[in-house]
């Protein structure tokens, strides 16, 4: 089993790291493991969902993709919409010892297309509502698994294979070295590039070591603000003026 990480004193204070490192086990089961898992991890547009249930999830994803025949170190595309099922297959993916591809749900049939061969994925997860524009990216890629969560004939459905998995058990032995995840650039300046992220960077002085932990506090925020709308606020450029932005929807978070 995988060790979790630990807060050494120091100024600043720094995050050490163990050589058999899981940042699916540090981010979930720990909390678990602490007496935190009946608190509220999850809130999306279907229900609240605390520690222990993502976690279980998490390891049922696991299972899924293993039985779609995902091995340790293969990339999982994923294309999906937020919910509950998106973390619960990204940690899922890194807790098998897989390495999830995390895609922009805005991409053209070609983008799909390219990202899936280039990323040479063994499987793809997609909502959907998003599905009609990566069939022509599954069909270019002979023997690549596909999952979809909601209505539709044309692929098995995520979340019957989610229920129908044995969970994993035990969590890949993987190091702070080996990638966690692929995000793909925009591409503004030249063909999107992968730009991969390790388990863990050793640097002292910052709170958050594990990139995994950096993308959920960017796509969940620490912040009960779940389902609603909200203003945000920048500053113009140049001049430095205070400028509001369009409200928008933030659809899940994690909270503590």
């Amino acid at each position: 089993m995988p060790e979790l990480s630990r807060i050494r004193a120091g100024e600043p204070p720094y995050v050490e790291l163990p050589r058999s490192y899981n940042a699916a086990v540090d981010l979930l089961d720990r909390h678990v493991i602490e007496g935190r898992g009946d608190k509220v991890a999850v809130i999306d547009d279907d229900g609240r969902y605390t520690y222990a249930e993502l976690a279980a999830r998490a390891a049922r994803a696991a299972g899924a993709l293993q039985a779609m025949g995902v091995q340790p170190e293969q990339r999982v595309a994923i294309v999906m919409l937020d919910g509950v099922d998106y973390p619960a297959a990204f940690l899922g993916a890194i807790k098998l010892g897989a390495v999830p591809v995390l895609l922009n749900t805005m991409l053209t049939p070609q983008e799909y297309t390219y990202m899936l061969r280039d990323s040479r994925a063994r499987a793809v997860i997609a909502s959907a509502s998003l599905y009609d524009k990566l069939r022509a990216a599954v069909t270019a890629c002979p023997g690549i698994g596909v999952a979809v969560i909601g209505a539709t004939t044309d692929a098995p459905s995520w979340r019957v294979l989610v229920e129908e998995a044995e969970p994993i058990t035990h969590a890949a032995e993987t190091t702070p070295d080996d990638v966690a995840f692929w995000l793909y650039s925009s591409g503004s300046t030249g063909t999107k590039a992968p730009a991969a992220s390790w388990r863990a960077t050793r640097r002292s002085g910052w709170k958050l070591m594990t990139p995994a932990c950096w993308w959920m506090s960017i796509r969940w925020l620490t912040l009960k603000r779940c389902a609603r709308r909200r203003p945000v606020w920048r500053r113009r450029h140049r001049t430095g003026e205070a400028v509001r932005n369009a409200p928008r929807r933030i659809c899940s978070c994690f909270v503590s």
